[in-house]
């Protein structure tokens, strides 16, 4: 069955990438431009690392570009900015779910590791992943970030992954690691959610 596999670039989400399609799964690479508040470098990592992946798995498809940045700064100006990893993660698999079913795949990879990140609180996790229609698999969730490391080292992306890029300029200075649901669903009440789910097809 195909899945959609979000890979940013970074170290984790090309090793969860891997470890799916080395059990033969179709995958494929889904890439959030954060344009304009990320630069055509950052893409390039992504792309790089793909291609990385691909030389080592023919199951894996030519990657899908999405554009974030428009949602990123809706919600940024509307939204409470504690949240900020949360809606971009919600947006994400919101956008990864409708991507998912217009394939025909059936789930979502993520590289997500609890409790790495804010983010990936067991709370946070589960907040993120109310906003999916499809199912996630996080195969990395149990790992350390050495044990995540070497796995990258050994795939040969970790070079690629570790290429100094800006940071985030939504990243808020003191993240909810606890973000409760109806408070999550307060905040994006105020937004065309469906709408800004279709900007990232245009």
């Amino acid at each position: 069955m195909l899945g959609i596999a979000l890979v940013s670039g970074g170290i984790d989400s090309p090793v969860a990438a891997h470890m799916i399609a080395k059990r033969g799964e179709a995958l494929l690479p889904v890439y959030f431009d954060n344009f304009p508040h990320a630069g055509e470098a950052a893409k390039q990592r992504a792309l790089k690392v793909i291609h990385k992946l691909q030389l080592a798995h023919r199951s894996i498809l030519d990657p899908v570009i999405l554009q974030h940045g428009h949602s990123l700064e809706t919600y940024a100006k509307e939204c409470n900015r504690r949240y900020q990893c949360i809606f971009c993660k919600r947006m994400m698999v919101r956008v990864a779910s409708v991507l998912g079913r217009r394939e025909g795949a059936g789930y979502i990879i993520m590289g997500d590791s609890l409790a790495q990140v804010a983010s990936q609180t067991l709370q946070n996790l589960y907040v993120v992943e109310q906003a999916a229609s499809l199912p996630i698999v996080r195969p990395l969730i149990a790992l350390d970030k050495v044990e995540i490391e070497k796995a990258a080292k050994e795939i040969g992306t970790f070079g690629i992954s570790t290429a100094e890029q800006p940071p985030c300029p939504f990243v808020p200075e003191r993240p909810s690691t606890n973000a409760q649901l109806d408070a999550i669903l307060a905040e994006e009440a105020k937004l065309d959610i469906s709408g800004l789910v279709e900007s990232h097809f245009q």
